[in-house]
């Protein structure tokens, strides 16, 4: 019988040491839109967000962005919610900066591996839920 799918066989022993404890702690602040930036990590592209945009300009972002600092500086990579981001980006770039404050959920401590896993998992998340089966 085939192995079971384990996403932690692909964290190395470092990752899966540092996932213990209270490594995935997080808080949630308001952060304005210049303080985030794209992850290099993100290999998907950005389909066309227009109809996320009108939604989030008609009733607001509905999903926090995930982020977590970037070492040595001030600002924040994007972890998950780069669709959110670009909607939001271009509503601000049309004037409307009560779109460039946005809330955000902090990750304290995580790594490279783990900040592409959660990118890699909350992709195949939205990509099934914006793909409904016929």
């Amino acid at each position: 019988m085939p192995e079971k799918f384990n996403a932690s066989n692909f964290m190395n022993k470092h990752s899966r040491d540092e996932g213990s404890g209270d490594t995935f702690a997080f808080k949630i602040d308001i952060l304005h839109i210049d303080q985030i930036e794209p992850s290099p990590l993100n290999f998907y592209s950005v389909d066309d967000v227009a109809e996320l945009k009108d939604s989030i300009e008609l009733i607001g972002l509905q999903q926090n962005l995930v982020v977590r600092k970037m070492a040595g500086s001030l600002k924040y990579t994007l972890v998950s919610g780069e669709r959110r981001y670009t909607a939001l980006k271009q509503l601000v770039a049309e004037g409307k900066e009560g779109f460039a404050r946005i809330p955000c959920k902090i990750e304290k401590s995580i790594d490279d591996v783990q900040a592409e896993m959660q990118l890699i998992f909350a992709k195949m998340t939205t990509q099934t839920s914006h793909n409904p089966v016929k």
